[in-house]
């Protein structure tokens, strides 16, 4: 993936089994080191990155100024010292739109799902939802905030036009947060109010991740895994 770039990845689990270098970096199971554009999954948002309670899930450092987003991705069984699912530092600007953390680990200082390390990182949150992460020193289970910024948005982001997505629980954080630091899920694209119900069925079950698509399309966030 070169900058600027769209990486489209297919319905399926991405996984890495071996526990030393061999595939996966040393900081996480996919590293990106200054790198912007996007990645996202383009079928039916079923895109797992599993890290088998082996590897943290993703490392990002830096992003030369831009934003790498990060859209429709299921981070599942991530294991760490800090951010068992993501850790951002060095100025990296991040969204993370529509995603699933869950059953994510950190074995050291905290951050279950999410770490923010250092000065000048910013990441921003919509529709995401967390399941069962945890930090075995009970700083943050969900989410610890060393220094940067990381806010928590309650409304859907474009072009999906529910204003406000499904609340669901409170996350557990450490260090202060931005916004509401809730569990979110189930933005949507209306469909016209003349639409009939048998096409909106049709929709849902061909729906596609791709935010280019009519607005007849429904995207959904990935399920809980």
């Amino acid at each position: 993936m070169d900058n600027g770039d769209t990486a489209a990845l297919t319905s399926g689990t991405y996984s890495c089994n071996d526990s030393s270098s061999n595939c996966a970096g040393n900081w996480g199971m996919i590293t990106a080191n200054n790198l912007f554009g996007s990645i996202e999954c383009t079928e039916s948002a079923g895109c797992i990155l599993d890290g088998l309670g082996l590897h943290r899930v993703m490392w990002v450092s830096g992003t030369g100024g831009q934003t790498l987003t990060l859209r429709a991705l299921a981070f599942k069984d991530g294991q760490a010292t800090n951010g068992g699912g993501l850790e951002t530092k060095t100025g990296a600007l991040v969204d993370v739109v529509l995603c699933v953390f869950g059953n994510c680990k950190a074995t050291g200082t905290s951050g279950g799902a999410i770490f923010v390390e250092s000065s000048g990182t910013v990441v921003k949150i919509f529709g995401t939802s967390f399941i069962g992460n945890t930090a075995d020193s009970r700083n943050g289970n969900d989410i610890y905030r060393k220094d940067g910024e990381i806010t928590f948005h309650d409304i859907c982001p474009p072009p999906y036009t529910a204003k406000t997505p499904t609340q669901g629980s409170a996350l557990d954080t450490f260090g202060s947060v931005n916004g509401s630091a809730f569990s979110f899920a189930e933005c949507f694209i209306v469909c016209p109010a003349d639409y009939s119900t048998t096409h909106l069925a049709t929709a849902v079950q061909t729906h596609s991740a791709t935010p280019a698509r009519p607005t007849r399309q429904v995207q959904r966030a990935p399920q809980p895994v």
